[in-house]
């Protein structure tokens, strides 16, 4: 049994006895939680307009300077003890370290003895948008954490971004420095659940050997696609989401045997994909959405596991490049982003332009490479902390443009979407 997650519910959770607000940085820690229940979608059903070249309220200053977490626990549950409120601020607090966001991000906890899942803890998004200004994938499920960091503003003022669920039963231990103490780890059970929160997970399943996504018995409870199903791909580099149809058989094999996170900045940390959790029986909440036991266990990238882990106090490499994929700012290493263009029109020059996002940059020599659908790469060297590049499409269709800057001691790569379609141009009639 997964001690971790259960299956997503629809429960909703909005009052707050105890509200903790903290601006993190880069040296100091605080608050954060995960959730489990709602997955409502909430998604314009029109493309918003292209943003032009300013990156909106995303990026204040050149430094990802972390994150701000407002953790709010339910009155409608049990009062939490004050060493759980403790530790959960710190783990949180981690988290605050290490991703980026101008727009706070909502945590609603629950301390209870009916967990709504199988497990001792459990964590999910509240709430999933698509097609917002700045998103960078279109017809895209986001989290609405990393929906409101992309855009900059809070999509979503009126709920929470993340839930999450503390069993009051278990025996923790809630100790936040050195080796944890007798019992289960409670800042390792957080940090893992609040990666939940922030969108490590696929919205893809299986039922019946039929691999699904938005549809089946259960897609509405699941929006898909996520930004994250659409890294999912199999050892051959095939994304998972492109064998749905003809045959959504094909999927769902392959959801039980073969899934891989498959993003740019995750293959170069791992060296390839990494290999997800699929054991051959599907199971719910924890297919899918863990890295595989058998390559990462025992090892740094060990958080992300289906299995409870004790005493790791950081995500890893891994599960941090995962993040950067989907699009979170990472404070504790260099980003690369463009101004993302939802639409194009075929024959139209469309001009991208990218910046670096660098805490230390320091007058290095970046060089930044496009490539794009229908389009030799593009490579220029030697600039600085932006660049531009012009596109152009002869034909129609969901276009894939991704982004690379080195020469940073590592790489950092962005992946966006755009779809080019023909103008359509309505004749005037005059009448006389």
């Amino acid at each position: 049994m997964d001690p971790y997650t259960g299956i997503l519910s629809k429960a909703c959770h909005e009052i707050a006895i105890i509200v903790l607000s903290v601006s993190m940085g880069l040296v100091t820690a605080l608050p954060q939680a995960p959730n489990l229940a709602s997955a409502i979608q909430a998604d314009p059903s029109t493309r918003p307009p292209n943003p032009g070249t300013e990156f909106a309220g995303r990026v204040p200053t050149q430094d990802a300077a972390g994150a701000t977490f407002n953790i709010s626990w339910q009155t409608n549950c049990a009062t939490p003890p004050a060493q759980a409120v403790a530790a959960l601020e710190y783990a949180t607090g981690i988290w605050g370290t290490l991703i980026s966001s101008t727009v706070p991000i909502e945590v609603s906890a629950c301390w209870t003895a009916t967990m709504p899942c199988a497990g001792i803890a459990c964590g999910d998004t509240t709430t999933y948008l698509r097609n917002f200004n700045q998103a960078p994938l279109v017809d895209t499920f986001y989290s609405s954490a990393l929906a409101n960091a992309l855009a900059g503003v809070d999509l979503s003022p009126n709920s929470e971004d993340i839930n999450v669920w503390f069993s009051a039963g278990e025996n923790w231990s809630f100790v936040t420095s050195g080796a944890p103490g007798a019992g289960t780890d409670f800042v390792s059970v957080a940090l893992h659940e609040s990666a939940h929160g922030l969108g490590f997970e696929g919205n893809m399943y299986e039922s019946y050997n039929v691999g699904f996504c938005g549809d089946g018995f259960y897609g509405f409870l699941y929006p898909c696609p996520t930004i994250y199903d659409r890294f999912v791909v199999d050892q051959s580099g095939v994304p998972l989401l492109s064998l749905q149809y003809p045959d959504p058989r094909v999927l769902g094999a392959k959801l039980k045997s073969d899934a891989n996170f498959g993003g740019p900045n995750t293959t170069a940390q791992n060296g390839t994909a990494a290999k997800l959790y699929t054991p051959a029986t599907w199971d719910q909440g924890s297919s899918l959405s863990h890295l595989d036991p058998a390559t990462f266990s025992g090892g740094p990238n060990s958080l992300m596991l289906p299995d409870y882990q004790s005493g790791v106090r950081h995500p890893g490499l891994v599960t941090m490049a995962i993040m950067q994929d989907m699009g979170w700012l990472r404070a504790d290493a260099p980003n690369v982003i463009a101004a993302a263009r939802q639409s194009a029109v075929v024959g139209q020059t469309m001009t991208w332009n990218a910046a670096l996002v660098w805490s230390e940059y320091a007058s290095q020599s970046i060089t930044y490479t496009w490539t794009a659908t229908d389009h030799a790469a593009i490579v220029h060297a030697g600039r600085g902390v932006t660049d531009m590049a012009t596109l152009r499409w002869t034909t129609p269709g969901l276009k894939t443009v991704t982004v690379m800057a080195t020469g940073m001691g590592t790489s950092a790569s962005a992946v966006y979407s755009v779809e080019a379609s023909y103008r359509v141009y309505v004749p005037l009639v005059l009448k006389h």
